[in-house]
This record gives C-alpha cells, structure tokens and sequence, in this order.
C-alpha cells in the first residue's frame, strides 16, 4: 500500500567507485597503477574501458604475485557489474575479492564487499541470503569505527525484518542505524528511518507514534533538497489522516507526495500514491468497489513494471477483495492466486496474510469448502506468528527502552552541564579580570601594528599607483595608434576600390560591345559596395562593426542614383544591427546584387515602386535579410539556385559562405530572403 523502502544511498554507494587498499601504494608495481586509472574510468563511466583495464590488472598482478591490486580490481569489477545490473558477475566477483581480502586481513574491506553481496541478494528478493552477508558485514564493521557501513547495514536488516514480520529486530535495526547516521549528520537517512519505523508503529496500532514519526520525517527532509524519503513521508502521513477521517488534510498530503515524486522523476512513487488511493476506496462504508479496482490495478502495473513485487502483491489483494464483494469470484481468484504466489515466492508474510483470508471466503463461495478450510488455517497460524503478545510485549518494551536512552542521554548532558556551570563559576569571574587586561594590552599592541600597516600600505600604494599609472598611458598610447593606423588603412583601402572603379570606368570607354560594358559596370557597383564598408570604418568611432542602417542608407541612395529612380519609395529597417567586417562585405555584396537586380527589372523609371528592406535578428542568434519589391517578379517556375545570372548565383554562393540559406518567393512583389550567421557564431559551428 505504501511505497517499499528503496534505498537510495545503495544506489550511489554502486555507482561510486572506492578504491582498494592496493591504491594506497601508488607506485608500487605496474599493476597498481593500472588499478588507479581503473577506477576513474569508472567513475566517468566509461565502463567497457574500466572492465579492460580492471582485467589486466588482474593478469598483471598474477604475474607479479601482488594480492592487493588482485583484490581491488576484484572488487572494483563486482561495482562495475553490480552498476550494470549483471548481478551474477558481480557476485563472482565480490567473492572472489571477498577471499583475497581475507587473505589480506581487511576487516573494513571485508565488511564492504559483504554489504555489497547482501545488497545484490536483496535486489533479487533473495533475503535470506542477504540476511546472512549482512550480519557478517556488521561482524566485521564493529571491529573498526565506520559509522556509515553500520547504519547502511542496520537499515538493510531492519527492512528485510520488516517483511519477514519480525517488528522487534526492525525496529532494533532502525534505531541502531538512526543513531549512526545522526553522528554523520545525514539528515536524508535519518528522515527514512523515521518513515520506517512509522510503518512498524502502523503495524503495531499504535496511532499516535506512527503519525509522529511521519511528521518528524517531513520536519526533517523539508531542510534538504527534494527526496524520495520526502514523498513517502507524505504519503504514510495521508494515509494516517484518511485512516482518522481527515480526508481534506489525507488528500493534501497525498497530492504533496505526488508532486514531489513527479518533481524527482520517480514513477514507483505513482504506485503507493494509486495504492492509498485503492485503500481509501476500500474503507469506505459502502466500499467503492469500481475505483479500488481502478486505482490497485494501475498500481499493480507500476509494481510489474518496476519488480517491486511487494507492492504488486499488495495490490493484487486490495484488487481480489473488491471482486470478491461484487461476486466476481473467478477474477478474485484469478489475481488472488497471482498475489499468493508472489507473496509466498519473496516470502512477503504481510501481504500473505491479508491474501489467504480472502482467497479462503472465494473457495468458500466457490462450493470447494476443503480448500477454503485450509487457506483459513494458514491464514490463522500466519496471523497468530506476526502478532503474538509475546512479540507485541517485547517490541514495546524495546521502543520503551529506546526512549528511555534517548531520554537518559539527554539528562545526563543536561546533569553534567549544571555540575560544570558550578564548578567553573569562579574560574570564570577569575577568568575575566585577566582576560581584560589581556584584551587592553592585545588592543594597544593591535592598534600600533593597524596604524603600522596603514602607513606602510599608503607608501606602497602610492608607488604602485604611479607605476599603474604609467603603464596605463603606455597602453593608451599603443591603442590609440593602432586604431589610428587600422583606420588609415581601411581608409587607403577605400581609396584602392575607387582607383580600380576608376580605372575600370575609363577601361569602359573602349569597348564596344554593350553586354561587356555592362558586366564592367556590375563590377563596378560590387567594388563601390565594398568600398563604402572600408569608408563606413574609417569614418565610425568604433573600426571593428559596421551600422547596418546608416550602410543600407548610403548603399541604396548609391544603387537608386545610378539608375535614375526618382520615384522610388525605400524603405529601410536594420536598427541596433551592427555586423562584423567579415560578415559586412559578403553582405554588402549581397545586398549590391539584390537592389540592383530590383532596380533593373523591377521598376521603370517614370513609374512609382516601392522597395522595402530589413535586416533582423532571430530567436536563434542567427540574421534575416528580407528585400520587398513591387515589381513583376521573378517568371513563374523559376528557381533562383538554377539561373544563369551571375548576380543570383553570386547571391547564392555567398549566403552559404555566411552558413546561411538563400529563398524566394512572390507575395504581390518579390521577395527575397537571405539567413546568415555572424563570425562569431560560424566559428562556434567550426
């Protein structure tokens, strides 16, 4: 019904790589440092790599007849195994380390590996088997002062008893593991094995302690970041409250505890959040048989789904109940039987309990009167060992005992506190008189050494100040000449375009024939068009961008001019853009093409036109070129990649020197559109 313990800390304890004893003589043969890099190949999780090296190490070590890299490497391919869920490597290998750390006399490796193999069994519902390698880790564990291994080992023992109904050794466990995750200040730990002992609390019927023991778990885990220990708080508190009759408060806490799973990306969690919900359902007088069966089947297939078999067999008795009261008999026995086997296959006692005493009244129901009679004697002797007096007695007066230490210790603090509040009364009225003459004399001695220090920090300042000073104006000096002489030269190389303009003008004047001359003067503009970025430069105040708005403006005034447009109506938009020089020419030269293509097809000279251009940058960081003419457009069908033109082809190839995309369209006009990036971002793609 509630979310099974999940363990989390096991998880990172196997995903995190702790290096044998061998790692503690680095430099000691070949094969330990083959071990080293093994293990932080691991921890990138490179992990075909970490098993190859792990590998040679033990071929090496062999060699060398050296135990302790054999033994890490042993150790280090269980983790590794163990991280991929191939459990039977994994146990090969941890009893293989398992042997040469005996050999090597390691108790605290020894506990290690054990946790380790008793963690793996765990994980495949083999729980005796864990049980016994947990009590040989804290075999080993008490002999050398490890308080995680003990509280990671106490909290293991304490939920296997817990399934097997033992609430006296669970709760022995819990208590011994809350004690050493509190000298760790784990408070992640400590608020799941409060969580824990309110489910023995609730197996007990004792109300009050168990919804105290939830609110101590959120009091405590609400500190710290978002857990699953969190929203299983939430959940158990729910499911008290809904049990109370609070059913305002109950869901509150319910739907907490579904946030907190979905925030976490915990889906288990959803299969106790469907499970109170079933519970709920199935308390109500009448029960609401249709939504137990709803919310326990959709929690019986997260169970499936994630093998958190416990819960599934829970669910399959919430599910077999609701049928049963709707005289649905064979599909009672059907999911009924399904839980049986489960519960009885992980030895789930709880859970089988609950199971034998409904599957018993289904035979009864069902005319097999013999059946019934021995799944209700099971059930009965079942019941009678879970909760004889003897065991209720001795779980109380352990959780008494318990209690009584922690409030023992605490009045032992309390008592040795008073009695050193006395006996240092007067020690500390002594203290003071000489403390006060201490302090004035370390004042006085301070406040010479203060006054010291400032004077000699003043000096020292000064000089540096005169030094920074003078750097700083050599620099100045530096970059005001190479501005100067960037700008000289952007301006000489404006002035190299006009000369080759003119010497192509005057080179016009001699040919003939008319398509020559107007391929020169096509030449022509592109030049003026480069030129005009250099003058732009020359010009600004800043040498490295170009104003896109106030370049567009003399660009087309320069192109419009030349064709003796004057009704041409432009519109312009490339405010706040300013382009690197790099990306400037290009564009420039793109931008020559485009309204020369338009002034020269598109317009004629005694008629209106419009010509709209707009330069904008995107969500993507990237640049949009956008030309509008009123003019005919293109011919239908054209595809401008495919033209002859030089100008289109030009077009072309520099958009994809930009890394840009080059498109056409109609749209009572034509439109061209050009996506370019900067330098800054073609390098990124570099």
């Amino acid at each position: 019904m509630r979310l099974k313990y999940v363990c989390f800390l096991s998880m990172l304890l196997f995903a995190m790589p702790i290096e044998s004893k061998a790692n503690d003589n680095i430099g000691q043969s070949f094969s330990d440092s083959l071990l080293k890099e093994a293990n932080q190949l691991f921890m990138v999780d490179s992990l075909e790599l970490a098993i190859n090296t792990a590998n040679k190490v033990l071929d090496i070590s062999g060699i060398e007849q050296n135990i302790n890299p054999r033994a890490g490497a042993s150790f280090l391919l269980g983790q590794i195994y163990t991280y991929m869920g191939q459990f039977d490597s994994s146990i090969h290998y941890f009893s293989k380390a398992d042997t040469l750390f005996s050999r090597l006399h390691d108790t605290l490796k020894l506990g290690e590996t054990n946790a380790r193999l008793g963690y793996i069994y765990r994980r495949q519902e083999m729980n005796e088997i864990a049980l016994q390698y947990y009590k040989n880790t804290l075999n080993f564990i008490t002999q050398v002062n490890s308080p995680f291994w003990y509280g990671f080992v106490n909290d293991h023992l304490g939920h296997i008893y817990l399934v097997k109904g033992n609430y006296y050794l669970a709760l022995e466990h819990f208590q011994d593991a809350i004690q050493a995750f509190k000298k760790l200040d784990n408070l992640m730990n400590v608020g799941s094995e409060y969580n824990a002992m309110g489910l023995i609390y609730r197996k007990t019927h004792d109300k009050e302690k168990e919804k105290q023991a939830y609110l101590d778990a959120i009091a405590i885990l609400t500190t710290i970041d978002e857990s699953v220990y969190l929203a299983e708080a939430y959940c158990n508190l729910s499911e008290v409250y809904l049990e109370e009759g609070f059913v305002e408060e109950g869901f509150e806490m319910l739907e907490k505890s579904k946030q907190v799973y979905l925030s976490i990306d915990y889906p288990l969690g959803l299969c106790s959040y469907y499970m109170v919900k079933a519970y709920y359902y199935d308390n109500l007088i009448p029960p609401d048989n249709l939504k137990v069966v709803d919310f326990a089947t959709k929690g019986a297939e997260i169970a499936l789904e994630y093998e958190s078999y416990q819960q599934y067999a829970d669910a399959c008795s919430y599910i077999g109940r609701a049928y049963l009261r709707i005289n649905q008999l064979d599909k009672a026995c059907e999911i009924l039987e399904k839980g049986k086997n489960t519960a009885e296959k992980y030895g789930y006692l709880l859970e089988l309990e609950k199971i034998l005493k409904s599957l018993s009244e289904v035979y009864k129901k069902l005319n097999n009167p013999a059946k019934a009679l021995i799944l209700l004697e099971q059930h009965l002797i079942l019941k009678d060992s879970l909760s004889g007096e003897e065991k209720i007695k001795e779980f109380t007066n352990l959780d008494l005992s318990f209690r009584f230490k922690q409030k023992q210790f605490s009045d032992s603090i309390q008592q040795v506190q008073q009695k050193n509040k006395l006996i240092f009364q007067h020690e500390k009225e002594i203290q003071i008189q000489q403390l006060r003459q201490i302090i004035l004399w370390v004042a006085l001695f301070a406040v010479s050494i203060v006054v010291f220090l400032i004077i000699r920090s003043s000096r020292k300042r000064k000089v540096q100040n005169m030094m920074l000073d003078e750097k700083n104006k050599v620099i100045n000096q530096a970059l005001q000449e190479k501005e100067i002489l960037l700008k000289e030269i952007h301006h000489r190389v404006k002035n190299n375009f006009q000369t080759i303009s003119s010497l192509l003008e005057l080179q016009s004047k001699e040919v003939v024939d008319k398509q020559a001359i107007n391929s020169i003067e096509e030449g022509q503009s592109r030049i003026r068009s480069m030129a005009l970025i250099h003058q732009k430069l020359y010009q600004g105040n800043d040498i490295s961008v170009i104003a896109m708005q106030d370049y567009l403006e003399l660009l087309s005034k320069q192109i419009v001019y030349s064709y003796s447009l004057t009704k041409l109506d432009i519109k312009l938009n490339a405010n706040n853009i300013e382009l690197d020089i790099d990306t400037s020419i290009p564009l420039g030269l793109i931008l020559n093409e485009l309204i020369s293509n338009s002034c020269k097809y598109a317009f004629k000279q005694d008629e209106q036109g419009t010509l709209n251009i707009e330069i904008t940058k995107q969500n993507n960081d990237s640049y949009l070129l956008t030309l509008r003419d009123s003019g005919p457009g293109l011919p239908e069908g054209t595809d401008p990649m495919l033209v002859k033109s030089l100008g289109l082809r030009l077009v072309a190839r520099l958009s994809r020197q930009l890394q840009g995309k080059f498109e056409y369209g109609y749209d009572k006009g034509g439109v061209f559109k050009i996506t370019f990036k900067d330098r800054k971002q073609r390098k990124m793609l570099e």
